[in-house]
């Protein structure tokens, strides 16, 4: 059933089933009109996809980071394994009923041993870098706001990890396989990190009435040694082009202007449908590599070739 939505406003403390089921916009299906087109926006509109098991995995993480005394109510690490054996075979009827008692006993979702090795360390890993300590300890967890987009009118909703008012910052939490800067940034270039961050700041501006500060990605990889590094999304890079926030901006805008004229006609088109040249990035064929010319290959290779 879906919940009434609330007046526009910045609402702690909300329950996720709650907040997903409000009927507005959001970040996730917005995306699907940038990165892909309008036809996947409709697609996830009409059949969402399921929750993955990373997903709920991380859902126990950011718990663990942010909330860790809630963290402590909820979760709880699967059986010790026993004397005598290397790991579990959670295939066993032995597996899971030493599971389900503990369940039973605890009343607690049951984490699997690298799931729960995963969330203590990055736990510890956030609360021993300086920078995302103060940010986690000055914030509020999970908040989610409502808001409208003035142009289009369209109801929106976001959620944030971490609202900190002192600072008028947004935090959000990023797993990654490198939170090294070459390597975050091609992340966030594919799954739109800088288009959810100036959506969060549009929200967060229509709400306080000025403008925040530049939002805070806390990078957290999801292996040892659960490294951390913490980065401004700034509207301006140093030499003065725009920055990841403007981009992301303009993007916001874009997808929220055709998502309304998709609305308006009824229509929600896909990828062009005619005879498209394909194009292959720039760094392909960066490099001094040049193929060797055919006549060069033994021709016991062109016949396996050819």
């Amino acid at each position: 059933m879906t919940a009434t939505m609330p007046e526009p406003g910045i609402y702690p403390a909300i329950p996720f089933a709650t907040y997903l089921s409000w009927p507005a916009e959001h970040q996730s299906r917005l995306w699907h009109i940038i990165n892909k087109t309008p036809m996947h926006y409709q697609e996830e509109v009409l059949r969402p996809r399921p929750p993955t098991d990373d997903m709920a995995l991380g859902t126990a993480g950011h718990y663990a980071v942010l909330q860790p005394q809630v963290f402590e109510t909820l979760y709880i690490c699967e059986p010790p394994v026993p004397e005598g054996m290397k790991k579990w075979d959670r295939r066993t009827k032995g597996y899971k009923a030493a599971a389900d008692e503990k369940r039973a006993d605890t009343g607690k979702e049951l984490l699997e041993a690298d799931e729960w090795e995963f969330c203590m360390r990055a736990r510890d890993s956030v609360w021993k870098h300086p920078v995302a300590v103060d940010l986690v300890k000055a914030g509020q967890p999970e908040v989610s706001v409502v808001w409208t987009d003035g142009p289009t009118g369209l109801p929106m909703k976001a959620r944030f990890d971490l609202w900190v008012p002192k600072a008028r910052r947004i935090v959000d939490i990023k797993t990654c396989r490198s939170a090294k800067g070459s390597h975050l940034g091609r992340s966030a270039g594919e799954l739109g990190y800088h288009f959810q961050m100036a959506l969060y700041w549009q929200a967060l501006q229509a709400n306080i009435g000025q403008n925040p500060n530049a939002p805070i990605i806390i990078a957290l990889e999801k292996s040892p040694p659960y490294a951390v590094a913490c980065y401004e999304v700034k509207e301006s890079r140093a030499d003065g082009m725009p920055g990841p926030l403007a981009v992301g901006k303009r993007q916001v805008r874009g997808a929220l202007d055709l998502l309304a004229h998709c609305m308006k006609t009824g229509k929600w088109p896909g990828y062009d449908q005619g005879l498209l040249e394909l194009e292959l990035p720039p760094w392909v064929g960066a490099d001094s590599w040049e193929a060797a010319p055919v006549e060069a290959v033994e021709p016991e290779m062109l016949d396996k070739i050819f």
